[in-house]
């Protein structure tokens, strides 16, 4: 049983992930949606985004 859930992302976000769909989709030959491209994201690339908000948030918190 899936047990999908909404994110909430503003319009600018909502925008760039519209275009690079269309772009993929059309240089692939395939149907690609957003939210492929959101999953793809997490299931690839969410160890570096965390490594990276840490390193960035360690970093505020010494310039504070």
């Amino acid at each position: 049983m899936r047990k999908d859930t909404s994110v909430r992302i503003n319009a600018q976000r909502r925008n760039k992930l519209e275009i690079l769909a269309i772009e993929i989709s059309h240089k692939s030959g395939k149907l690609i949606k957003m939210s492929d491209i959101v999953n793809h994201l997490l299931d690839n690339y969410l160890n570096e985004a965390k490594q990276d908000l840490i390193y960035k948030e360690k970093n505020n918190k010494d310039n504070d």
